[in-house]
């Protein structure tokens, strides 16, 4: 049986498509998610996709609804909701 050898380019390929099916990846996109703006400006990625639900918290801020994983992320953005704004002004660029 020969042994197939894969140039790094493709290895690194395949390393990375195996490990973007991360648990982010398990939340169903179904329009009951959101992203954690306060996680995603802290580079806390494994809470930046929030499931929502009824007791999500949440902020209304200038008519927009946000959702926070816990209490104390809703609690930083609502002290300083234009610092994690910018952080997501700037993604979308």
């Amino acid at each position: 049986m020969k042994r197939r050898i894969y140039p790094l380019p493709t290895c690194i390929l395949l390393c990375l498509m195996v490990s973007c099916n991360s648990s982010l990846d398990r939340i169903p996109d179904d329009g009951k998610t959101a992203e954690d703006l306060v996680c995603l400006y802290n580079r806390e990625l494994n809470c930046v996709r929030v499931r929502v639900k009824e007791d999500t918290p949440r902020v209304t801020y200038n008519g927009k609804m946000y959702f926070f994983c816990e209490e104390p992320c809703r609690v930083a953005f609502e002290k300083n909701p234009e610092k994690y704004l910018r952080s997501e002004n700037k993604k979308r660029r």
